[in-house]
């Protein structure tokens, strides 16, 4: 019974996420060798061991970022608003979106801080795909930067566990309202920041 409950805590060990940082940057696979199912198994294997991974050669195109998505999950039957097949354009120009939502991050002329996609609906989607279409010259910053937020939580829990209890405990209400817009929307949701499963491992972070 020790050596089996020795094993068990070695393999849940084994299954933890690893944590992104200088020595352990996001990976990065090419688009065209993902027909090739063991490198396909090695980029699933990054977002499960560490929630993110860079393809380059991305075909900069719908069709493109549509087979892409086929690879790793099933492309959603439902399109979120202003979400799945968006497009934005960095500069003065605007395209459809844009205009149709003024308070997008996308029409914000200046480096956004760190947050969270879509925390204000019900059920948030579970991987995000950003694809970088084209880079005219002269064009200035769109960077993306990620943050192992399980790792943070998981810091918060060991250093300060009544702030821990707090976020995983309170809800709070992610909202957004946008009635001004060509295609208006108002919706909220109340959740705790920090979701706990059954025996308090880290389920989710929304922030």
């Amino acid at each position: 019974s020790t050596q089996s409950t020795w094993d068990t805590v070695v393999a849940a060990s084994a299954l933890q996420p690893k944590v992104l940082s200088a020595d352990c940057p996001v990976p990065e696979v090419e688009y065209g060798s993902l027909d090739d199912p063991a490198k396909m198994y090695e980029a699933l294997r990054h977002i499960n061991d560490l929630g993110a991974v860079i393809v380059h050669g991305c075909p900069p195109n719908a069709a493109g970022a549509e087979r892409l998505m086929a690879l790793f999950c099933e492309v959603p039957a439902y399109i979120p608003l202003y979400g799945y097949g968006s497009d934005f354009l960095l500069g003065t120009e605007k395209n459809e979106t844009q205009r149709a939502c003024p308070q997008c991050f996308c029409n914000i002329p200046k480096p956004i801080e760190m947050h969270q996609d879509f925390a204000y609906f019900e059920d948030i989607p579970g991987l995000f795909f950003n694809l970088c279409m084209r880079v005219d010259t002269g064009v200035v910053g769109g960077a993306n930067t990620a943050m192992d937020v399980f790792h943070v939580a998981e810091e918060l829990r060991r250093t300060e566990p009544e702030a821990f209890e707090a976020l995983s405990t309170i809800e709070v209400t992610f909202a957004k309202t946008a009635l001004n817009s060509e295609r208006p929307v108002k919706t909220s949701v109340d959740r705790p920041i920090i979701r706990l499963g059954p025996t308090g491992e880290l389920v989710d972070v929304v922030w």
